[in-house]
């Protein structure tokens, strides 16, 4: 179990380090949210059509950024919402000290994140 928690303990030393590069780095509309023990790096961007659709939500695969997906984001904004978020340890989400990576904690850190984030319905 400690070797869970020693993986984030790097970033988490360097957060306030790691979120002003992000901010100098990110060219998008990026915004960060407190949730759970991590700070979640996001982007919402409304459907051009109708912000009432649906919103989906996409987790980039690692190494992959948010930024890799604006393409893909520009051509689902035709017909949907789009939220797009990376998991803490990856882009520049951090992981706050003593976060689990195991697979429940990071279920729950999802779900508590799209719940604060309040962009429903979400596929």
């Amino acid at each position: 179990m400690i070797g869970i928690y020693a993986d984030t303990l790097p970033i988490a030393l360097k957060r306030n380090k790691t979120l002003q590069k992000a901010r100098r780095w990110s060219n998008y509309d990026i915004q960060f949210l407190d949730v759970a023990r991590a700070t979640v790096r996001y982007r919402y961007k409304p459907s051009v059509s109708n912000s009432r659709r649906p919103t989906l939500a996409i987790i980039p695969d690692p190494p992959v950024m948010i930024e890799h997906y604006q393409e893909l984001v520009d051509r689902l904004t035709e017909t949907f919402n789009v939220l797009l978020f990376e998991l803490p340890g990856f882009g520049f989400s951090i992981p706050k000290l003593g976060l689990s990576m195991a697979p429940e904690a990071v279920a729950k850190l999802i779900s508590a994140f799209l719940d604060k984030v309040g962009k429903v319905p979400i596929f």
